[in-house]
């Protein structure tokens, strides 16, 4: 079983990284992916048939990737779309790119944005939130003061301190002008609150209920509030590296809001004056072989760019996950990879380490004392190391089915192939062979090792198998006469290949070593051919034989035996008569007769061809007819005994 677990092993490989740091960083390639296939998109659209939300996020995410977009075209479009809008919020989606743009507004457009300002609900944190933010955006005066604003604010979460609420409460507390510097702490309290509501998913992940744009709204908030207030940053480092890692599996998302929400909240995470989220990831295949025999660890932030200041990367050990191999490098450094501020390497395999798979533990110190790093500590990755093998001591040998004689070895090495040999139902092929590791130069165990025998019509594949627990040496027995029926007898020619494979092979092997003309019994092969292209035999049943009847004396006294009672009525009514005049001729007593003479034709019909279910259907009709007229008919002649 060992090499199931050896596989299960690899595929956990694909994971790679499995401790407290984030898994992943969002690449240059990503970042072209998303303007090119969400953002880029819209704007070859009529932007006049184009919402404005849609609008708002495509400006702001190209814009955050500093990408152009046509301005002016825009401007346009966003002025007229600001004509008409009734809600605070939709304004707000006009104003956010207003904003970025520099758009300039004429007086009467300045003047509808004013009158829905005016007309919003400054008593909620989310009119508060739109109302403020538009009029910055659009550097309209905003009328209430910062007490008023405090004020509005603490009596909205008091009666709903929902997520968004909370989110918008945040936005305000961190900007400038919206609340006094004095009240922040009251509103820093309610960031425990927040974080008390995230979502774990499957112990990586970060989450607010609500999906990316709501998690980045409360996370954006956070962040400047905290930094306003100047005060520690409120999050554990787990809770920090679980919501970076929500946000890298996110990468994939295709909708223009989810993909500005998803830049912007790695973008803040990232840019933050108070902790920095340092993605330490593998940068080379996690196998370790001749033709890839250093580890690479990228140390980057969260767009995969160099950090400001030098790092030391330390492999504190590599320990085997299986087997009693001994831990190696052991306080290792990984040297800078020349040209590349964010890479470290160093080359394992020049250490020869056995084959197998190990856990690295690494450590990163250093960068720059004016911000705290999240990642840097208790980083581990699982590798595996690979090695080549070579094919040994490789021979085959023909001789009789019956041993009889020693048959003659014929060695024959990789690449080569042996000339065509002829084989008939009387002979024996053999193919011994030993796997050796190159680079410990012991023997190899390998858990996929087959032998297949083909050609341009069929194929058959064997396991070969080793001699014995002990030996490493590999064994293929060919004996034609016991092979008829896995090739249905057909004679031919037939390649001999032979395929090693192993989790742990660098170089799998597959290797045809020859070619045989096999020839099978005639009777054999004859009677295959004539199966497969001539006329089927005649099938011929053979029924059970029936059963002898018994002698006609013996129906015939049975016959007379079941009769007996209708004779003996019938010599009765010749002795003493039959009272017909007794017989009551009334509707009861006829009904009553033709009933009871229903129920003898229906057990006629039973014995003929009705079945029971069929039977006692009608059975119960005619009973209950014939109960209800003979006890009417009964009744009739006592009534008329006793007159």
């Amino acid at each position: 079983m060992d090499w199931i677990r050896r596989t299960l092993l690899l595929i956990s490989l694909s994971s790679g990284i499995h401790t407290l740091t984030p898994q992943s960083y969002l690449s240059q390639k990503e970042v072209d992916n998303l303007m090119k296939n969400v953002f880029e998109p819209v704007f070859s659209l009529d932007l006049n048939q184009v919402t404005r939300q849609s609008l708002h996020y495509a400006v702001a995410g190209s814009k955050l990737l500093g990408r152009k977009v046509p301005e002016a075209k825009i401007c346009d479009v966003l002025a007229s779309k600001l004509s008409g809008v009734k809600e605070i919020s939709h304004l707000y989606d006009v104003a956010v790119p207003i904003s970025i743009l520099g758009c300039t507004l004429g007086e009467d457009k300045l003047n509808e944005a004013k009158k829905v300002i005016k007309g919003a609900d400054l008593n909620s944190p989310a009119g508060l939130f739109y109302a403020f933010f538009i009029s910055q955006k659009l550097s309209i005066p905003f009328s209430l003061d910062t007490a008023v604003i405090e004020k509005s604010l603490s009596a909205g979460i008091k009666v709903d301190d929902s997520l968004l609420n909370l989110g918008y409460v945040f936005h305000l507390a961190g900007e400038e002008g919206a609340i006094s510097k004095s009240s922040l702490s009251s509103y820093f309290s309610r960031i425990e609150d927040a974080l008390a509501q995230a979502d774990e998913v499957d112990g990586k992940f970060l989450q607010f209920e609500g999906g990316l744009s709501i998690t980045n709204f409360i996370l954006s908030g956070l962040l400047k509030l905290t930094e306003r207030a100047k005060k520690p940053f409120p999050m554990t480092d787990a809770q920090l590296v679980k919501f970076v890692n929500y946000f890298m599996n996110r990468k994939s998302v295709q909708s223009i809001k989810g993909a500005f929400n998803l830049l912007e909240g790695i973008n803040n995470l990232s840019k933050s004056q108070l902790v920095e989220p340092v993605a330490v990831t593998l940068a080379s295949p996690g196998v370790i072989s001749d033709a890839s025999p250093k580890i690479r660890v990228r140390v980057s932030d969260l767009f995969g760019n160099p950090l400001s200041g030098k790092f030391d990367v330390t492999i504190e050990s590599a320990s085997p996950k299986i087997g009693k191999t001994p831990v190696i490098l052991k306080g290792t450094k990984m040297a800078p990879v020349a040209g590349e501020a964010s890479l470290f390497e160093v080359d394992m395999k020049s250490l020869k380490p056995a084959r197998g798979f190990y856990t690295l533990a690494i450590n990163v110190n250093g960068g720059s004392s004016s911000k705290k790093y999240v990642g840097l500590q208790g980083v581990s990755f699982d590798i595996k190391v690979s090695s080549a093998i070579s094919i040994e001591n490789a021979f085959y040998t023909v001789g009789d089915a019956d041993q009889s004689t020693p048959s003659p070895k014929s060695p024959i090495k990789l690449p080569n192939k042996f000339s065509l040999l002829k084989l008939d139902s009387r002979q024996k092929f053999s193919f011994k062979f030993s796997l050796k590791d190159k680079d410990s130069s012991g023997s190899f165990k390998a858990h996929q090792v087959f032998v297949r025998l083909f050609n341009k019509n069929s194929e058959i594949i064997y396991v070969s198998e080793r001699e014995s627990e002990q030996s490493s040496a590999y064994k293929f027995e060919f004996n034609v006469a016991s092979k008829v029926a896995d090739f249905n007898g057909r004679s031919g020619k037939y390649s001999i290949e032979l395929i090693v494979g192993d989790v742990l092979i660098s170089n799998p092997i597959t290797w045809t070593i020859g070619d045989v003309d096999i020839s099978f019994s005639t009777s054999a092969e004859s009677e295959t051919q004539s199966t497969e292209s001539g006329m089927l035999p005649e099938i011929k049943h053979l029924f059970k034989e029936p059963e002898k009847r018994p002698p006609s004396y013996v129906s015939n006294a049975f016959m007379f035996l079941c009769l007996a009672p209708i004779f003996i009525m019938f010599i009765s009514w010749a002795k003493i008569g039959v009272n017909v005049s007794g017989f009551p001729f009334s509707l009861s007593s006829i009904g009553f007769h033709l009933g009871l003479g229903s129920i003898f034709v229906l057990y006629f019909y039973f014995w003929l061809k009705l079945n029971m279910f069929t039977t006692v259907k009608y059975l119960i009709v005619l009973g209950l007819f014939t109960f209800v007229t003979g006890n009417s008919m009964l009744a009739q002649i006592a009534k008329r005994k006793k007159a």
